[in-house]
């Protein structure tokens, strides 16, 4: 069988990392798998970078309309994407590639229109990476149900009209999926599936929940003190594990740990802290090591194994992958119980499970960690967590049978 995935990078960002996992390891078992990407960034020779022959034409034409689009909502919060641009060429590209099943990833910031899904002639899978898919174009929803109808009057946007653009986008989208009913669609979590067959576009399309795939050969175990001595990290403090893409986003929860790291009891701790846009993270009131933008993997299964503990205090995760990787080095997770987090944290198994937003608990649950009378048995769940659930091998196993049945 033939696989093509579209996705906007083939390893800037959460969906792309996910992709790119899944797509090597469909590889190792033999299936003819390609990427078309918009932004390619790693040199091999299944990977395509698309270039539009009116590139810069479509970027402009893009930024105009989606300016024009959010112009009247300047006081917006989070993600949002209307998602305009049209590229005939690229539906051109992959339908000549007479792929058996088009695999979509992160179709946001210029990939492909919705309206042109329905041009692609083979049969089609989407993960969804966040909610974005099946709301009116918010990148996470928070306590916001509105999704479950028909969007408008949308708290992201801050808007006060029913017939907003989260309204017109979610029409959009209702029009294109009700052209397509054999679309399937998977989520990472189980969380991610159970809202996505609430929501009003994908109640009546199938919805599967398969998590990420995670080379748990590339994520092990390594050893802690000699992983420390690497990364020039002290090597007789406890230290916490926090990362982002963008820690300044109020949906990571780096001012919640600022918070929580005033509660903790433990002596001797310090932070390790890793992700883009640095500069803007919170201040914390613990000695930092800032280890810049990690994306070699090696780097990552030494930062996981250096840590005592990972702190992933977010609002809302569909499925973090620093949660999964973490877990695969043997370190276990702290989290608040909330959306994707609690599908893979055991509580007090693995890792700790705060109330949510409960700055107090999940000071306790560090320090719960950090103090545990046997670290070995937490270190132990969590790697055999990863191997039972994320295993890549697993994980393109459960692929390949819902390609087989959507060929069929």
């Amino acid at each position: 069988m033939r696989i093509v995935f579209l996705t906007r990078s083939d390893s800037n960002g959460g969906a792309a990392r996910a992709a790119l996992r899944l797509h090597r390891s469909l590889l190792e078992n033999e299936v003819d798998s390609k990427m078309v990407v918009i932004q390619k960034l790693i040199k091999e020779p299944n990977i395509r970078e698309h270039q539009p022959e009116i590139k810069n034409l479509l970027q402009y034409y893009m930024k105009r309309r989606e300016s024009r689009a959010l112009n009247p909502y300047k006081d917006r919060t989070g993600f949002y994407k209307p998602t305009y641009t049209p590229d005939p060429d690229l539906i051109h590209k992959i339908n000549a590639m007479k792929p058996d099943v088009v695999h979509l990833h992160w179709l946001n910031t210029g990939v492909i229109r919705f309206e042109d899904l329905t041009k692609i002639k083979a049969s089609i899978v989407w993960t969804m990476h966040d909610v974005c898919v099946f709301t009116g174009g918010c990148g996470y929803m928070r306590d916001c149900e509105k999704y479950t109808r028909q969007c408008g009057n949308c708290p992201n946007l801050n808007s006060t009209k029913e017939n907003d653009l989260s309204r017109s986008t979610y029409l959009r989208k209702q029009k294109v999926f009700n052209q397509l009913p054999n679309l399937k669609f998977i989520a990472p979590s189980r969380w991610l599936a159970d809202c996505a067959k609430q929501s009003g576009l994908l109640r009546n399309h199938e919805v599967i929940s398969i998590p990420n795939a995670l080379n748990t050969t590339a994520y092990a175990p390594y050893d802690q003190a000699r992983a420390r001595e690497i990364l020039n990290l002290p090597p007789n403090k406890k230290l916490i594990a926090f990362g982002a893409d963008t820690l300044a986003s109020p949906n990571k929860g780096g001012d919640l740990l600022r918070d929580a790291l005033n509660h903790i009891q433990t002596k001797d701790t310090e932070i390790v802290i890793f992700g883009g846009n640095q500069h803007k993270s919170p201040t914390f009131n613990l000695p930092i090591h800032s280890m810049g933008y990690l994306n070699d993997d090696f780097m990552l299964r030494l930062l996981y194994s250096a840590a005592d503990v990972m702190i992933v205090p977010s609002i809302q995760e569909v499925a973090a992958q620093t949660v999964t990787e973490s877990l695969a080095c043997g370190t276990p997770v702290v989290a608040f119980n909330t959306s994707g987090l609690p599908n893979l944290i055991d509580h007090q198994l693995n890792g700790y499970l705060a109330k949510p937003f409960d700055t107090t608990d999940l000071a306790q649950g560090i320090d719960c960690i950090l103090n545990h009378p046997d670290p070995s048995s937490l270190s132990q769940n969590a790697r055999q967590k990863a191997l039972t659930e994320f295993d890549s091998n697993l994980n393109a196993q459960k692929h390949i049978e819902l390609y087989r049945k959507v060929i069929r």
